[in-house]
């Protein structure tokens, strides 16, 4: 356990400590080194420097048919995240919100749809391996990869379901993992913040003639903002990397996880406007533990073709308990009338998942122009357990077990895509995935609550089947109206599956009876996009969008079906300009500004003309950053950034005026700012930092989830040293 340290006094220490640094690195005269890469903003700048990476393969942005959009490591460098929602929230079209303090539970929604839980037509990925405890039957997020572990996250918008399957009607988060380093070397880095946190991160990795590798770990503690939000995590990594001869390789990759955390869920208004620590959920923890393993195997066969067999496993277990009302537990006194007892609920999940994906890919020609191909197959199974239990105690960690299920999931997918280089200057790239699901539910003991056992005795045995055929076609170009201008676009379809974990199950949870009015849920993505830099100090692009999303899965009445229709469209842009190319004087000066126009709303059902939760009209971020040349080796940088989010409605009836718990009502707009300070000494390996997250301490409602209000995170101060050896 840490011990708190006063606020005031923490901060002054901390700013004065990196106040020194910064002192003693100004009183060197400046010298103005030529910049790398022709003093460029070259991560935002330079085309030909980004490349994404759909299932392994790298490719140049101004070739992805795509909209994507990077986190590169240079931003992760600067602003040292405490997870990783605290930058996707600052890209283009992305509404990702974190119900704790140490963002442990992502929800993230792409284009206006439900980030609730990361369910809503998002697919998230590690190094192209899908991360969710059960990416088919049940794939809410309650694990989220520590960003200690990141290199860069891709988010690929459009373009994203041939290579990706079902369930990407958004889109796809890939979180890209680090690659060892190039030579021996141990490297630790130690942040301090308020709320007694602590992060620790200690690497040691290399590379030894044919072999490269690294081992690495983390540890995340601290008290949280909100009462009953202290959270503890340990991470351990290790990657290694295996050249065989000239022509393959072999990539090893092992994780173990662990979480203890507790969840302080949402607030009530009386407690929002009486301070945003209080919580209604004193007694609601979450412990986790994750094991992860992945091989691939890359091979050139020829100068134009390669073969790429990855083979994946991994187990998520948690334990949720959450408190509520029972009136099992209730004062009988009058049985008419009967008073609800608080008490705690268990919810035990084990998460069991293996996968095998051989890809080839060919550089060819048909038709006598340049053709390059990749077809592949996924083979996936899944198995879920899951236990529910209740008690009275709220500190008792056990109960009386009233449910429990087992639900699996196979799916063999095969998806080719070919890009036609039709002229030295328009790329067309068509594709096809074929996707066969097959999930089941057998319900070991389905009384659907503890009177039900008490009254009739446990009942059980009930099995549910069902399969599911998705056909996703789409077709993608690229034109490059000049060398610095690309035109890209393209038209895909998309699908959701039903899914047997969430609120909408295709398969009764009781009963086991087959839901078969219920089918997949349909979209259609259009893009029209541009990517520009026009000049050395100037970058942009800007893309038009819709999403038209059928057939959504929803539960009204106590009924599952397909009730709503969705349209989602609008324009995604960004522009990023660096003064040091205009101007010597304002050498190292850049800003960058992002933001997304867009209207979301049902299009069919009993929402019919109602906008979508959660899904502001206007999103807008932007920064300024600076970065000053102590001499060849030493700098000083700094930003100030910023994230402006509009009105949105919480629920699908669009309910304005605000209710008791907090769990309905609209959400006002709201602009928060974050600054940060580093001095870097490279020939030393050594960094000082230091930043504040919410600057000027707005308080905020951040969205409603858990049965309240989640408010945004109150001004945080975080400093602390790196040091390579």
């Amino acid at each position: 356990m840490i011990m708190t340290v006063n606020r005031c006094c923490y901060k002054t220490g901390l700013f004065l400590l990196l106040g020194f640094s910064l002192y003693m690195g100004f009183s060197y005269q400046p010298a103005w080194a030529e910049e790398k890469k022709g003093g460029k903003v070259a991560n935002k700048l330079e085309l030909e420097e980004i490349t994404v990476t759909p299932t392994g393969i790298k490719e140049e942005l101004r070739d992805f048919h795509g909209t994507v959009d990077i986190v590169t490591e240079q931003d992760i460098e600067d602003w040292k995240p405490l997870h990783s929602i605290d930058l996707l929230k600052r890209l283009p079209g992305l509404n990702a919100y974190d119900e704790d303090p140490a963002g442990l539970k992502p929800s993230i929604g792409i284009r206006g749809l439900d980030p609730s839980r990361s369910r809503g037509g998002v697919v998230l990925l590690i190094d192209g391996i899908p991360f969710n405890p059960g990416p088919y039957a049940d794939p809410g997020a309650y694990y989220n990869v520590p960003i200690q572990r990141i290199q860069r996250i891709e988010v690929i918008k459009g373009g994203s379901s041939i290579l990706y399957g079902p369930n990407a009607v958004g889109g796809v988060v890939n979180y890209i993992t680090k690659d060892p380093p190039d030579k021996p070397e141990f490297w630790t880095r130690q942040t301090f913040g308020d709320d007694s946190l602590w992060v620790g991160e200690f690497s040691y990795g290399g590379r030894w003639e044919d072999v490269a590798g690294f081992i690495d770990f983390s540890r995340r503690q601290g008290d949280g903002f909100r009462d009953n939000s202290a959270f503890e995590t340990n991470d351990f990594s290790t990657k290694w990397i295996y050249n065989v001869g000239t022509s393959s390789d072999v990539t090893l990759h092992l994780n173990y996880y662990d979480e203890d955390s507790e969840t302080p869920r949402g607030m009530s208004p009386t407690q929002f406007n009486e301070s945003v620590s209080l919580t209604k959920s004193p007694n609601d923890f979450f412990i986790g533990q994750r094991i992860s393993f992945d091989a691939t195997i890359n091979t050139q066969l020829t100068a134009n073709s390669s073969f790429r067999l990855l083979l994946y496993m991994n187990m998520f277990e948690r334990f949720w308990h959450i408190e509520g009302d029972s009136k099992f537990f209730g004062d009988k006194t009058d049985p008419n009338n009967i008073i609800p007892k608080r008490t705690l609920s268990a919810f035990k999940r084990r998460f069991n998942v293996l996968g095998i994906e051989p890809q080839y890919t060919l550089a060819h020609k048909l038709f006598d122009i340049p053709n390059d191909l990749i077809t592949g197959i996924r083979l996936s199974a899944e198995r879920e357990n899951e236990n529910r239990a209740e008690n009275d105690n709220l500190t008792s960690r056990h109960g009386i077990t009233f449910s429990t299920s087992e639900l699996e999931a196979v799916a063999v997918a095969w998806y080719v895509q070919n890009a036609f280089e039709v002229t030295d200057r328009w790329k067309v790239t068509p594709g096809i995935r074929i996707e066969a699901v097959r999930m089941s539910r057998d319900n070991n003991l389905t009384n659907s609550n503890l009177q039900d056992i008490v009254d009739k005795g446990p009942k059980g045995g009930t099995v549910g089947r069902e399969t599911y055929l998705t056909v996703l076609p789409g077709v993608g170009m690229t034109y490059d109206l000049t060398r610095e201008t690309i035109l890209h676009g393209g038209i895909w379809r998309t699908a959701s599956l039903p899914q047997f974990g969430s609120g909408a199950e295709a398969i009764d949870t009781v009963t086991g009876v087959v839901r078969d009015n219920i089918d997949p849920e349909i979209g259609m993505t259009y893009e029209l996009g541009i990517r520009s830099t026009p000049a050395d100090w100037l970058a942009v692009e800007s893309t038009l969008f819709l999403l038209t999303y059928d057939d959504q899965i929803d539960r009204i009445g106590g009924v599952n079906d397909n009730f709503n229709d969705s349209q989602h469209y609008g324009l995604e842009g960004s522009l990023v300009v660096d003064f040091g190319e205009l101007s010597r004087s304002a050498k190292g000066l850049s800003t960058y500004l992002n933001w997304t126009v867009m209207k979301a709303e049902f299009t069919k059902g009993p929402f019919d003309g109602k906008d979508t939760p959660l899904a502001p009209d206007l999103t807008v971020n932007g920064g300024i950053d600076y970065k000053h040349e102590i001499n060849a080796s030493q700098f000083v940088s700094t930003g100030i950034s910023f994230r402006y989010v509009g009105e949105r409605f919480s629920d699908e009836e669009n309910t304005v005026k605000e209710n008791a718990s907090g769990s309905k009502g609209e959400l006002e707009a709201y602009t928060v700012w974050d600054a940060r300070l580093a001095y870097h000494h490279e020939d030393a390996g050594l960094e000082l930092f230091a930043g504040v997250r919410n600057l000027f301490d707005e308080k905020y409602k951040l969205w409603r989830f858990g049965g309240g209000i989640i408010p945004g995170v109150d001004q945080t101060v975080y400093g602390g040293v790196s040091k390579s050896f």
